[in-house]
């Protein structure tokens, strides 16, 4: 692994690891190479020895200057481009890559994006992003996620199951989804182009109100700030990394009610926990600790999602939720935090998570933790988590025959 820094093609004086513009670079897995806003001539990037390589591109400054950055086979690039940058004369072309990540921040210009013609790619941008040419994917179940008042000459999604999402105020002269199963989502609107209202579900959220409990005791979520230390289960007090919050009203819940919270009364999980009511978003994960989860699956500890646990005594859809704000809690790594006294798991950056996120969040956590955004990537999970929905409902089943509660005491 090695980082590049990519220069004007005339530069003669070359400090270490500086390569000239113009020149092919040859790049290997967990490569960087910074392009420099002096770089003036087309980059080409070819994996090193014919073989695969996962690596990063990285704009941190503005490029006046007009050039290609080529992608060629074998190659699986991230490529990310910060807040304000300006790449109004820059195309990409990468319909060589094995697949591709492209992820640019707020207020970001750049000219064409050419994708994969037979992978997979992943565009993400924040709020005012312009794309003065075409963003053009071929092959591949592709995702465009752009955020508010971005404007885009054409969007071309070709083959493949595609889905194009589109920020308030966005802006398409030309969208062409090609074949395949193709989904347009916009800030009220979804489905086929035609669409009826969507949300997206994925993210684990905890609700305004609830207590999370630090080396001071417990705070209000909504009181926490960035920095401030958390107790965990596994690694003591931990730092708070990153925050996000989100208000759903009224309309929001009624078109999405997938979006409502699950509420977990009082002592409903055994052991007297949770120590009041919580309410967390359907796909919050719930630690279960118990003789059967130990049967079942070898662990005595597993992660199980609040949805698959409604049904059981205590545990319901709150569906005439009339308003609710979530906020998600990231830590250097997956962790189980006391809430409401109960065990329950931070922010897990998976890409149902991610891909729940606005572009602005995800842009923001790519900047944080740059190693989210390479292919391949995965985070250790704090517990196991059941393959399947399955056996998770087979695992609720099991407690509630058994008069069983899901949280033992630990031993």
């Amino acid at each position: 692994m090695a980082t590049y820094v990519v220069v004007a093609k005339d530069q003669e004086s070359l400090g270490p690891n500086e390569i000239n513009a113009g020149d092919t670079i040859y790049v290997e897995d967990g490569d960087q190479v910074i392009i420099d806003p002096s770089a003036d001539d087309d980059i080409k990037f070819e994996a090193a020895d014919g073989g695969p390589a996962q690596f990063e591109i990285l704009f941190r400054e503005s490029n006046p200057n007009d050039f290609d950055v080529e992608i060629k086979d074998g190659l699986s690039p991230v490529i990310l481009v910060l807040d304000d940058v300006d790449l109004s004369e820059v195309k990409f072309k990468a319909d060589d890559a094995e697949a591709v990540t492209f992820v640019a921040g707020d207020r970001v210009t750049i000219d064409k994006y050419e994708g994969s013609k037979t992978g997979v790619d992943t565009v993400t941008a924040g709020d005012d992003f312009t794309v003065l040419d075409e963003i053009k994917t071929e092959g591949g179940n592709d995702s465009i996620r752009v955020g508010d008042n971005a404007t885009i000459k054409e969007i071309d999604a070709g083959q493949g199951d595609d889905r194009v999402q589109l920020g308030s105020g966005a802006s398409v002269g030309k969208l062409d989804g090609g074949k395949g199963n193709d989904q347009l989502v916009t800030q009220s609107q979804s489905q086929n182009s035609q669409s009826q209202n969507f949300e997206t579900t994925g993210v684990v959220c905890f609700t305004k109100g609830t207590l999370i409990e630090t080396p001071q005791g417990k705070r209000a979520i909504e009181d926490l700030v960035i920095g401030d230390l958390v107790l965990t289960a596994d690694h003591g007090a931990q730092p708070l990394r990153w925050i996000g919050e989100r208000r759903l009203g009224p309309e929001a819940l009624r078109r999405a009610p997938k979006l409502c919270p699950v509420r977990i009364a009082q002592g409903a999980l055994g052991a007297g926990l949770p120590s009041g009511d919580l309410l967390v978003s359907r796909q919050h994960r719930v630690l279960v600790r118990s003789r059967i989860a130990e049967r079942m699956f070898g662990q005595s500890e597993v992660l199980v999602p609040a949805h698959r646990l409604v049904g059981l005594p205590g545990i319901s859809a709150e569906s005439e939720a009339e308003e609710v704000t979530y906020f998600h809690l990231l830590f250097d790594q997956h962790e189980i935090l006391f809430s409401n006294d109960a065990e329950t798991e931070s922010l897990y950056p998976g890409p149902q998570a991610l891909a729940s996120l606005g572009p602005a969040a995800v842009g923001e956590l790519y900047q944080l933790f740059p190693d989210l955004a390479l292919p391949g990537v995965t985070i250790r999970m704090a517990r196991f988590v059941p393959e399947t929905g399955r056996a998770m409902k087979r695992l609720a089943a099991r407690h509630q025959k058994n008069h069983k509660p899901l949280v033992e005491r630990a031993a």
